[in-house]
This record gives C-alpha cells, sequence and structure tokens, in this order.
C-alpha cells in the first residue's frame, strides 16, 4: 500500500500538477487516489478498534516506573535461558519467525513489570506535543555528540507529530470517507468535492509520512537494524558493540523511569545507536 503511495508521489505531491488538470481528469486522479487511501483508512480503523492492539500498546506505554529496572531485571534472569535461545534461532530467521521471536521475548521480558512514567504519550489520540518531543530525542540520540540546536531532529518530530495528528484524523472521521459505494454513487460534481475533501484529509497524514520515507538516512536504519539481526554473520559485531557499551547501555536503561518523553526518546536513540553502530551524520 505504502509502495503503490510512493509510486505515484511526483503526482499526489504535486499541486501545480493538481491545478492543471480539468475537471474529468480531476475525478480520475482523485477517484484513483482514493481506491488507495481507503485501503489505508481501512487498515487504521481496524487497528484502533482492535481491543487487543489498544491493550498491549497502553500496557507496554505504562510500565517505566523506579521498580521498572529491577523488575526487568529478574524478568530477565529468570528466562535466561528462553532468551538466548530466541537470540541464538533468530540469525538466519525468516520475517515472520524472527517477529515471533522478538514477540515472545519482549511478553518474557516485560511481564509482570507494571509502572507509571512521564511520558503519557497517546498512540490512539492526538498527542502531538509528546510525539514530537520523542521524536526529537530519538534523532537527536542517534547523533555522536551532544548538539546544541538540532534542525534535523526538529523536522523528523514535525513529520512524526503530523503522523499522529494525520491518522487519528482520518479515524475520527471515518464516516466521511468509510462508505466507498455511498460517495461514489453521488452525481458527478459532488462526487468530485467529497473525493477533493477526502484526498486532503489523507494528504495531510501521507505526506508528513513520506518526507519521514524520503530521508534516506532514516531510512537507511532499520534496514542496517533488520539486516544484522537477521544475518548471523553481524552476530558477533552485534555482541561486541553490547559489551564495549554496556556501562553506557545499562545507565541509559536504568534512567529511562521518570524520563519525559524528550529524554526517554534521546535514550532509545542513543541505545540504537551503541548497539548496532547506526548514527545520524552531522
Amino acid at each position: 500500500m505504502f509502495i503503490r503511495v510512493e509510486a505515484v508521489r511526483p503526482q499526489w505531491t504535486n499541486q501545480t500538477y493538481i491545478n492543471s488538470l480539468n475537471a474529468g481528469n480531476k475525478l480520475l486522479f482523485y477517484s484513483s487516489m482514493f481506491a488507495i487511501f481507503w485501503n489505508l483508512g481501512i487498515l487504521l480503523d481496524q487497528l484502533f478498534r482492535n481491543a487487543d492492539v489498544r491493550n498491549i500498546i497502553n500496557q507496554l506505554v505504562g510500565r517505566l516506573d523506579d521498580g521498572f529496572t529491577a523488575q526487568l531485571r529478574d524478568n530477565v534472569m529468570n528466562n535466561i535461558q528462553s532468551l538466548y535461545l530466541l537470540a541464538q534461532t533468530a540469525p538466519g530467521a525468516s520475517c515472520k519467525s524472527l517477529g515471533i521471536r522478538g514477540g515472545i521475548a519482549l511478553r518474557k521480558v516485560i511481564s509482570s513489570v507494571k509502572a507509571t512514567n512521564n511520558c503519557n504519550i497517546s498512540f490512539f489520540g492526538y498527542d502531538q506535543p509528546n510525539w514530537y518531543n520523542i521524536s526529537y530525542g530519538f534523532m537527536e540520540g542517534l547523533y555522536n555528540q551532544k548538539l546544541q540546536n538540532c534542525p534535523k531532529c526538529a523536522s523528523f518530530a514535525t513529520n512524526v507529530q503530523g503522523v499522529n495528528r494525520g491518522y487519528v484524523y482520518i479515524v475520527e472521521v471515518r464516516d466521511t470517507w468509510i462508505n466507498k459505494d455511498a460517495i461514489l454513487k453521488q452525481s458527478i460534481f459532488i462526487i468530485l468535492a467529497s473525493l477533493t475533501s477526502i484526498f486532503l484529509m489523507f494528504f495531510d497524514f501521507y505526506i508528513n509520512l513520506d518526507r519521514v520515507f524520503q530521508d534516506e538516512t532514516i531510512m537507511s536504519i532499520p534496514n542496517t537494524i533488520v539486516t544484522m539481526l537477521s544475518d548471523p554473520l553481524n552476530q558477533p559485531i552485534v555482541q561486541t558493540n553490547f559489551k564495549a557499551k554496556m556501562n553506557t547501555i545499562t545507565v541509559l536503561a536504568a534512567t529511562i523511569p521518570g524520563a519525559d518523553c524528550k529524554s526517554l526518546g534521546y535514550r532509545l536513540g542513543a541505545i540504537v545507536r551503541f548497539i548496532f553502530g547506526v548514527s545520524y551524520p552531522i
């Protein structure tokens, strides 16, 4: 779905091109984009309405108080053999198997860790300030040195908070786009007006997501992480990186409880940088 949208980005990101279309071609353009956006909207709507998904995410967010570190350590020690086996069998695993291993490991590590934190970020509601701060901090943590001013961090954070605003709004006004048949059965002029409104609604979400995707350096980071986790040849590198920065990583993890969103984002970014050797260039 994202690939389909990115494939035609020269058209939907070019307002001059859209304005140059006559009414008939605009109708065709908006209709084709609506077909793509509608599928995205359905996925977002299903995600928001899935009680199990909401429960899992809310539990993960609310488990970082002062007892976090001790309980986390106990969980790791009690499940050390299982975690070691999961880690040992991760290299060479398929994407589905790798995801299963990650889910099992996460469940074992955070099980029974119940807590509160100072970054009460919302995944299912408007929460642009917290999304901005955690994204800014994460980006800052990917740099090898502390920056006094970070325009790229601000740009990345602005895009991420725009994604939050966009997808929440799409689900919030679902009644305006969810019934595809009702929209397409209207008169031509009403259809054009409806599709234009729906396009602008989804555009606000997609344009911010697109700006993140267009940053090749940022997108190379998850690709590198997946490669290092799935390729057995990279396992020694990850182990060496972890051992070399073990004390620093421990301090960062231990100070997560009580951290605000920006500080939490920084710690997560720095931990990723230390373990996987990825960084954002100055």
